[in-house]
């Protein structure tokens, strides 16, 4: 697994720790959504924490089902955009998810119905007018509404996932299909949080250059511009995020 995606679960990892201790419990019931392999997943479980993981690939909860040692884990496949578990959770995890979302609006109303009243939801996802994000991943989307691009952006993806189950790993999921089909601006994410009840808390943020992917292992200059991120505007960064908290019905 990459340094930078380390970094990422120790964030959501620590969030936890932080959530338990303010309801002055020793665990947490999570929903992490769009779990892909588990790599939160089982980083939460191994914290102590109960974990329902959820995704639309089948391949993927396959793999955590047999990986999983844990009798305090559920894996489910599932559609995030209609998924109704019938019970609440005290944390939701959606990490670099919405923007593989045909509809993230119907996530987002989902994640509400699953959180308790003042529950925690911690998303992440790539700004989505960073280089990165127009340049190669809008790049890759218009291939895939043509049959030949579509063709050769499988090929490719499937070159990548030679690797086996370590590249499964690091990579996060075994879904060779889900590309990035929405480009969010900080405002347009944060305003899309508030309108179904959940307010944000607290915000990170990674830097513009060393959010691509591949640099992210050069591990002395991305923690050097993940420092200098923090006190740059959102828009000039190139990943957010966001812990928000339900609102509490009165």
């Amino acid at each position: 697994m990459d340094a930078g995606n380390s970094r990422r679960i120790n964030y959501i990892v620590g969030y936890a720790a932080e959530h338990a201790a303010g309801r002055g419990v020793d665990r947490l019931r999570i929903l992490d959504l769009g779990c892909g392999v588990g790599n939160i997943s089982f980083a939460l479980l191994q914290a102590g924490h109960e974990v329902t993981g959820v995704d639309l690939d089948d391949d993927s909860i396959s793999y955590c089902r047999e990986h999983s040692s844990f009798d305090r884990a559920t894996f489910t496949a599932s559609d995030i955009e209609t998924l109704a578990l019938g019970q609440r959770f005290e944390m939701v995890v959606c990490s670099e998810v919405l923007e593989h979302l045909p509809h993230p609006g119907l996530a987002l109303g989902v994640i509400e119905r699953h959180l308790e009243d003042g529950g925690l939801l911690i998303v992440t996802t790539p700004n989505g007018w960073s280089l990165w994000e127009q340049l190669i991943c809008r790049l890759a989307q218009g291939m895939r509404r043509w049959r030949l691009g579509s063709m050769i952006y499988g090929v490719a993806r499937r070159v990548y996932f030679l690797a086996g189950e370590g590249r499964a790993a690091e990579a996060g999921t075994y879904n060779m299909k889900s590309g990035h089909i929405n480009f969010f601006s900080f405002w347009r994410l944060t305003g899309m949080l508030s309108r179904n009840g959940l307010d944000i808390v607290s915000r990170e943020k990674q830097g513009l250059i060393t959010s691509i992917p591949p640099l992210r292992r050069i591990d002395r200059w991305a923690r050097a511009e993940d420092a200098l991120a923090q006190v740059l505007p959102p828009a000039l960064c190139g990943w957010w995020g966001l812990v928000a908290l339900k609102r509490r019905v009165a």
